[in-house]
């Protein structure tokens, strides 16, 4: 159970702050052997903690590289942990974050070590960040570490906002036209139905066509929506797990493109993962299990566990990789200098820099191409449907003539 406090920490100052216990006999106990003298102790709800964990916003890149600059500066400058910890969560807009940053400090308070309290929160933390801090804090060097980790989650942010970046005119577009025709066709189209109704004359195959959808929309929009939201959710839960979501991925892989980019934005964040591992002094099999974990895609995620396996085996990293994953022979080959050279994370890092840059023209190139094909795809639909209204109306001239 988790207890909100308030003690006194000398008779000029109070404390509040929450600790974890069995009930409220062993939290009091528990705040006596700290030195402090409790004064108000209260039991938090469970449920409305997991309500707020559960509606509050998924950490970000951006939140995680603020998180590890703040430790990093802090722990740096001589801070003590807990002050630090006590520090970061004051200033952290994430409420999921700054709630957990406070049952952290509360833990290290009692004895355990960083590490092993971030790890009690895997929901909130990632594996990456969880590793790297442990091995900072056997090698003495935490605010080294958090220094990479910040380095890392920012490349990740600024990598994520270039491909956002770069797509976002296309769904733009696709939505404006899409709005476009739908008043269109519900709106706009009813409005002439019943004037073509009173020509009295065979109308053209487009038309009838365009009356039929509209007069679907304009009545039964509801079921269209109905059957979105269901086959939405069908396929939410079809593809978000097991073999569903793997198939899904594989199948992402092979597409045009798409398929393209997204195995250069795998190769950059794998190359510069594990480069961020490998220079904090985890060891490669336990690098190579988080870099997998921690991959976007399940299919490549796959792939990077079965080559760990092969490491184990005894072979190198460049050759499990050549055998198992979709990787270039770029990224390879770097990998095979690193490892003859030792110097295996400065060429990842070369690598994901690489990646990075290809990344941002496979996004370009990929916008290239959508941006034409929604134009004509758009302007070809309103075609119609003006075509559709005006063909009646030059038929009802001619016979007039």
């Amino acid at each position: 159970m988790i207890f909100t406090y308030r003690v006194r920490k000398s008779p000029t100052e109070t404390l509040d702050g929450v600790i974890e216990a069995d009930d409220e006999h062993a939290a009091v106990a528990q705040l006596r052997k700290l030195g402090y003298y409790p004064f108000e102790v209260r039991c938090r709800r469970a449920a409305a903690s997991d309500l707020r964990g559960l509606f509050s916003r998924k950490l970000s890149s951006r939140d995680l590289a603020l998180f590890s600059r703040q430790m990093a500066t802090l722990i740096g400058a001589g801070v003590g942990l807990a002050e630090t910890l006590e520090s970061v969560s004051s200033r952290i807009p994430n409420d999921r974050l700054r709630e957990t940053l406070e049952d952290i400090r509360v833990r290290v308070a009692g004895g355990e070590s960083l590490s092993q309290a971030m790890a009690s929160y895997e929901s909130v933390f990632p594996a990456l960040l969880v590793s790297v801090v442990s091995a900072g804090e056997a090698g003495g060097m935490l605010a080294q570490v958090f220094d990479r980790a910040a380095s890392y989650y920012e490349s990740l942010e600024e990598l994520k906002g270039k491909v956002v970046g770069a797509l976002i005119y296309p769904v733009f577009l696709f939505l404006v036209g899409s709005l476009s025709v739908g008043v269109l066709v519900t709106f706009v189209v009813p409005r002439f139905a019943a004037l073509f109704r009173g020509l009295g004359q065979d109308l053209p195959w487009t038309t009838r066509a365009l009356l039929s959808v509209s007069g679907f929309m304009a009545h039964y929009w509801w079921v269209l929506l109905l059957s979105l939201a269901v086959f939405a959710a069908a396929f939410c839960r079809t593809t978000l797990r097991g073999k569903g979501r793997l198939a899904w991925d594989a199948f992402k892989l092979d597409l045009p493109l798409v398929g393209d980019l997204i195995v250069k934005m795998e190769t950059s964040r794998f190359a510069r993962t594990l480069s961020a591992l490998l220079s904090n002094g985890v060891p490669m099999l336990s690098a190579l299990e988080v870099v997998g974990e921690a991959a976007g895609n399940k299919r490549m995620a796959s792939d990077i566990l079965t080559a760990r396996d092969d490491v184990q085996k005894g072979a190198s990293l460049s050759e499990a990789l050549a055998k198992r994953t979709r990787f270039s022979a770029v990224t390879l080959n770097l990998i095979r200098i690193g490892e003859t050279s030792g110097a295996t994370p400065e060429m990842l890092e070369r690598a994901a820099s690489v990646y990075d840059r290809e990344v941002e023209r496979a996004a370009r190139a990929l916008t290239a191409l959508l941006e034409p094909v929604l134009i004509i795809l758009m302007a070809g639909c309103v075609a119609f449907v003006v075509m559709s209204i005006l063909l009646p109306v030059f038929n009802l001239n001619l016979v007039v003539q």
